[in-house]
């Protein structure tokens, strides 16, 4: 018994612990994300993002996307480089 009231504090301190690591969708992540970085660097800063897709007719890049509450990143990427990051509020 007492195993599993152990068991259960330890879930309960590990996703209280989780919730307050916070988004990593913020202006001051974005403003980190630099044209030319690389997509090693990025994911660093904004870890996996919550999608992605290829990007082009020509499918020579992909597109990424971090999704919050209020706003979503996207970034694009070509050769494994940042071509282009945009910050998309959501209304």
């Amino acid at each position: 018994m007492r195993y599993i009231i152990r068991l259960a504090m330890l879930c309960f301190l590990l996703f209280g612990l989780a919730g307050c690591m916070g988004s990593s969708i913020s202006q001051n992540n974005f403003d980190k994300i630099e044209v030319g970085m690389t997509d090693t660097k990025v994911k660093e800063i904004m870890g996996e993002p919550d999608r992605s897709k290829v990007a082009g007719v020509t499918a020579l890049g992909t597109e990424a996307y971090w999704d919050g509450e209020k706003a979503s990143i996207r970034v694009q990427f070509v050769d494994g480089l940042v071509y282009k990051k945009e910050w998309i509020d959501k209304k």
